[in-house]
């Protein structure tokens, strides 16, 4: 992810959307998904959303899980962890 960050010239609300490893964090005590997303989000000086609270591990898991009110609580969860970006490198 990290090399994808010195390529976006952003500006407006950004937030990185990473996925929430739970099970590989239990076996290795380590979560990729959400340390990655978490070092990307400090580069970019964004904020990082990942889904909590379900049995997946992705959004998409969250959407199937949600049920119908999936889409609106995907988007109210990501917009939540957005925070504005004034330019490339700030």
């Amino acid at each position: 992810m990290l090399h994808v960050t010195a390529e976006l010239p952003l500006r407006g609300l950004a937030v990185v959307c990473a996925d929430n490893d739970v099970e590989t964090a239990r076996r290795t005590g380590v979560n990729p998904g959400v340390e990655k997303g978490r070092s990307a989000a400090e580069a970019l000086r964004c904020g990082v959303a990942y889904p909590e609270g379900i049995e997946g591990s992705d959004w998409a898991d969250a959407l199937r899980e949600w049920g119908d009110k999936g889409p609106h609580r995907l988007r109210m969860e990501i917009m939540r962890h957005a925070r504005p970006v004034f330019a490339s490198g700030n």
